[in-house]
């Protein structure tokens, strides 16, 4: 278990693209330590109203996109 999460502390801090979003309409800033955190919270902040997958956005990530429906992304 402390191999696990010395792995996952690893990642977060060499491997893990640091991600902020804002959202545009109510300019609230958001820090997130990796894309995947950020594409878990843009797909849950829309899951009522798309059903989008955490997946789907965090292939938009990849891809470097700098605007996910209402949210502007800014990578370090």
């Amino acid at each position: 278990q402390q191999a696990t999460q010395n792995r996952l502390n690893y990642c977060l801090e060499y491997v893990a693209t640091p991600v902020t979003i804002v959202n545009s309409i109510t300019k609230e800033q958001l820090h997130f330590q990796s894309m995947s955190m950020a594409a878990e919270y843009i797909s849950n902040y829309y899951s009522c109203i798309y059903k989008v997958s955490k997946e789907h956005v965090r292939s938009k990530m990849k891809k470097r996109r700098s605007r996910i429906f209402d949210f502007d992304i800014y990578y370090s």
